[in-house]
C-alpha cells in the first residue's frame, strides 16, 4: 500500500513534455472515471486547448461492482470528437464490464 495516497500526474500535462522535447504529438491515455462528467469535460478542454492534444486512449472503470459519476467510454469518445475534433480509442477489459453491459 505504498502508493494508496499518491496522486498520479495529469496525463495531458505529462504528454505535453514529450511533445515539447520531440516535436511530435502523442496519444494521451486517460481513465474516464472522474467525479463527474463535467470534470472530464474540463480536463478534455484543457488537454485540447492548452496542451494541443488531438489523440486519446480512454480506459473505463476498474470494476463493474462500483458506479462512477464520470462518462462511459462511449460518452468520453463522443465528447472528444465534439469538444476538440479529436481521434480516440478505448480500452475495455471485458470481464470488468460484462455484468453492466454498457461497454
Amino acid at each position: 500500500e505504498l502508493f494508496t495516497k499518491r496522486k498520479t500526474m495529469d496525463s495531458a500535462l505529462y504528454a505535453s513534455f514529450f511533445k515539447a522535447v520531440s516535436g511530435k504529438s502523442c496519444v494521451v491515455y486517460k481513465s474516464v472515471v472522474e467525479s463527474s462528467i463535467q470534470d472530464f469535460e474540463n480536463w478534455l478542454r484543457k488537454a485540447v486547448n492548452e496542451y494541443d492534444h488531438k489523440a486519446f486512449t480512454f480506459v473505463g472503470a476498474p470494476t463493474s461492482k462500483v458506479s462512477y459519476a464520470g462518462p462511459s467510454l462511449a460518452e468520453a469518445g463522443q465528447r472528444s470528437t465534439t469538444i476538440g475534433g479529436c481521434k480516440f480509442g478505448c480500452v475495455a477489459i471485458p470481464e470488468r464490464h460484462t455484468a453492466k453491459g454498457n461497454e
